[in-house]
């Protein structure tokens, strides 16, 4: 085991793998408009990605979460709610630093996961703040109970975890 198998030296990117980068938060219409393609880059073992910066509300995510995340600050932006959305790539080790520094900056933060509560992203998060003051937050996830059969947009939408009842919630919430 070693933290060091994948391992993104920033310092040796060239100016068109920058570019590259920002290219790939394009959607797969507007890359193919574009002619260009993302090659896979380097991923350190531990190591959240900040997706998008914003003020009022850190969204945590991972895993096919993300997209949902990225849905949610799409439509919270049309509404003047500055979104940081962090794509924490990994559960263990947590980088507890990058989304500390997100939650106390935004001072709200909602967590999405594809997973019971228990035991997961909203278990670490809740002990990464308990002794944060004067932050609120937000857990989206499958209770810890026999969860029905169904698809992925059944269960979702049933359980509250799809992009608009994330939204909605956000919302109500101000």
């Amino acid at each position: 085991y070693s933290d060091e198998l994948v391992i993104d030296d920033e310092q040796n990117r060239s100016d068109d793998q920058t570019r590259s980068d920002a290219h790939c938060a394009l959607s797969s219409n507007e890359k193919s408009r574009s002619g260009a393609h993302c090659a896979p880059l380097p991923i350190k073992l531990g190591k959240a990605e900040i997706l998008q910066e914003g003020k009022d509300l850190s969204i945590i995510a991972f895993g096919k979460t993300v997209k949902t995340a990225i849905d949610v600050a799409k439509f919270l932006n049309e509404k003047n709610i500055s979104c940081e959305i962090i794509n924490t790539r990994f559960l263990k080790p947590l980088d507890q630093d990058t989304i500390l520094t997100s939650i106390r900056k935004t001072k709200r933060f909602i967590t999405i996961e594809d997973n019971v509560i228990q035991g997961g992203l909203a278990s670490q998060i809740k002990d990464l703040v308990i002794h944060e003051n004067h932050i609120s937050g937000s857990y989206f996830a499958y209770p810890d109970e026999f969860i029905r059969h169904g698809s992925c947009e059944e269960l979702e939408a049933l359980y509250g975890m799809d992009a608009k009842s994330i939204s909605e919630y956000v919302l109500s919430e101000q």
